[in-house]
């Protein structure tokens, strides 16, 4: 899944939504419907809002945090494709 931050929501809303995420993962809907297990990429504007992301992400459980990358937006491709592998948590 694909979340493109504009720098707008608050980041308890950032936290709130990966919640929602991480809940549907441990699901495994994915994984039996699909064959893979989901992961979210958080596109930013910044390098800024990116650690604002990884921080609201750190505020889950730890066993959530491998659902989760967050990269800037002019990364984003070289990071869906495989060839930036830049994308922290």
């Amino acid at each position: 899944f694909v979340e493109v931050d504009r720098d707008t929501e608050s980041l308890p809303r950032v936290t709130a939504k990966c919640r929602v995420y991480a809940a549907y993962w441990q699901t495994g809907i994915e994984e039996v419907t699909h064959g893979v297990s989901p992961r979210v990429l958080w596109c930013v504007p910044s390098e800024r809002r990116r650690t604002k992301v990884i921080d609201a992400i750190a505020l889950l459980a730890a066993e959530d945090w491998a659902l989760f990358a967050a990269a800037i937006d002019t990364d984003a491709v070289g990071v869906l494709t495989g060839f930036n592998q830049g994308a922290t948590p």
